[in-house]
């Protein structure tokens, strides 16, 4: 059994830099890890985020390049190489990370630790699977002793009842961070900061990206005026950011969700449900008659004297809603309307 100063269970931020500084005050100290040793920020977060943004951000700037006065006629994006010069910073970090633990004299335990008693570990060796929920053991177990023990497991993903695991159309963040080809359409559940930089990511790469958010803005922690920014922003570039919707279900690349404001309206009036069902392979709001389904439900509730709810329109549609009445928008399609109405009806 080996004996240790302080044993540190996790090696993310908190538990590396924790175990760093104790070496350097003399203790003989180790670090439990069951997944890679710089936690969520250097594996799944931070790291790898940031050095997909920087490839997104050179593939916006090219697209704007003719603003600049330089023509690009074609450009292509080469995401399995995005992908391969993400992992190669991740790796860096990660190893940069496990040589300053080595160079402290700091043990790497990697697997599962239980505390059994006071001041006793058991270390069940072994590795987290990709979406950091099963942990895969290879059979192995190291008893430790410590004076004293650091609790630093962080974070994982989590998944919400509405979610069958075994969707193949469903990522976690850890997955979506780490996938090595590029989702024509992507559907994000939560409008914080991490969704939305997955958004922003995939965006300006060129992917078709739905924002699903309960509150009614994004990024709801913060100012009104940095979510309406924000929002500004991810609309310009093609987002469809629908606020004030709960998920009800996701099940083989469908995504029902619930519009709080509407239904509202709806279970008042009629006793049903309104929802808007949204498909991670094909998510064009288009009929057959080129108008915006959204349109249409926009402009039934505003016949009946509702709040304009502008989420998710085209650029087309909002432009046609902000510089006309809203009658004179009915005037317009009304004959569609009214024809796609009796066509659900039937």
């Amino acid at each position: 059994m080996n004996n240790y100063s302080a044993v540190i269970i996790g090696g993310g931020p908190a538990g590396h830099a924790c175990a760093v500084r104790m070496a350097q005050l003399g203790g003989k100290v180790a670090v439990v890890e069951r997944d890679y040793i710089g936690g969520i920020c250097t594996n799944w977060g931070c790291t790898p985020s940031k050095s997909m943004i920087e490839s997104a951000k050179v593939a916006r700037v090219v697209k704007e390049s003719s603003k600049y006065g330089i023509d690009v006629l074609s450009f292509t994006i080469d995401f399995q190489k995005v992908a391969a010069r993400r992992d190669e910073v991740i790796e860096k970090s990660r190893q940069g990370l496990v040589q300053m633990l080595k160079h402290y004299n700091i043990d790497i335990y990697q697997g599962e630790a239980e505390i059994v008693e006071l001041g006793k570990l058991r270390v069940r060796q072994g590795k987290l699977d990709l979406d950091g929920v099963i942990m895969h053991y290879n059979g192995q177990e190291d008893m430790l002793e410590a004076d004293n023990i650091v609790l630093a497991t962080g974070s994982h993903p989590i998944t919400p009842d509405f979610v069958k695991r075994n969707d193949p159309s469903v990522v976690s963040s850890n997955r979506l961070i780490s996938i090595s080809s590029l989702p024509k359409t992507l559907t994000i559940v939560g409008g914080g900061v991490i969704g939305l930089e997955f958004a922003t990511i995939f965006s300006n790469m060129g992917s078709r990206v739905t924002i699903i958010e309960s509150l009614d803005r994004v990024l709801a922690g913060m100012d009104p005026e940095i979510s309406a920014e924000i929002t500004r922003q991810l609309t310009t570039n093609g987002v469809r950011v629908l606020t004030s919707h709960e998920v009800l279900s996701v099940e083989n690349g469908v995504v029902k969700a619930e519009n709080a404001l509407m239904d509202a309206y709806t279970q008042a009036s009629t006793g049903g449900v309104q929802t808007i069902i949204l498909n991670f392979t094909e998510l064009d709001y288009m009929n057959s008659s080129g108008i915006s389904l959204l349109v249409v439900l926009l402009v039934r509730i505003r016949r009946q004297q509702q709040h304009l709810l502008a989420f998710g329109l085209s650029e087309h549609y909002r432009h046609i809603l902000e510089l006309t009445r809203l009658d004179e928008v009915i005037a317009i399609y009304e004959t569609e309307i009214d024809a796609l109405t009796a066509t659900q009806a039937a």
